[in-house]
């Protein structure tokens, strides 16, 4: 389901969740856009679930694109993965039998972030953020793992958010509370 929560806003700003609810951990995107339903005034949160280049007309104009998935690299499930989008960073094309997934929306991501370039529509600034999977089986609910990292994200979401507010930039990592531990794998460096 797509859904435009603020249609009026002087710079947007889109937060969109991608994610198929049918397969666990996959529909994280879905998922952390609907925890995040009323905590950011002035951004458009959209449920893309898996709509792919349908969500163009959505993202067009827009200022800042932050997406959030379930990103497969390959590290302990849970971990906290952040990427620009801009420079491509970790996205891939569709997986062979050799080559492990970004997530089961590559083909569906990476065409519609070249597509938003080609019509020069791409974003001041496009962030990828995520959670490594730990189960992709059929099911409707994120295994445990994912429901106990997902506070953590919606966290890093919310302070990422407050950072790109107003700057192209963002700081090399975030910190988790009352630690000095980065909780983020930063991957555009």
């Amino acid at each position: 389901m797509l859904r435009r929560t603020d249609e009026k806003v002087a710079s947007l700003r889109v937060v969109l969740g991608l994610g198929n609810l049918l397969l666990s951990d996959d529909g994280l995107g879905v998922h952390a856009v609907r925890a995040l339903e009323g905590r950011f005034p002035g951004w458009e949160l959209i449920d893309g679930g898996t709509k792919g280049l349908f969500l163009l007309p959505y993202l067009q104009g827009a200022d800042g694109l932050l997406i959030i998935d379930a990103i497969r690299w390959g590290r302990e499930p849970g971990t906290i993965h952040l990427f620009d989008a801009r420079v491509g960073a970790g996205l891939k094309p569709a997986p062979t039998q050799h080559q492990a997934a970004l997530s089961s929306h590559d083909l569906g991501l990476l065409e519609l972030l070249r597509a938003l370039r080609l019509q020069a529509s791409m974003p001041r600034w496009t962030w990828v953020v995520g959670l490594e999977p730990a189960s992709l089986d059929w099911g409707t609910a994120l295994s445990p793992k994912l429901e106990e990292a997902l506070p953590g994200l919606l966290e890093t979401i919310c302070s990422l958010a407050g950072t790109l507010q107003d700057v192209d930039m963002l700081p090399q990592a975030v910190l988790s509370p009352n630690s000095s531990t980065p909780i983020i794998e930063n991957h555009s460096q």
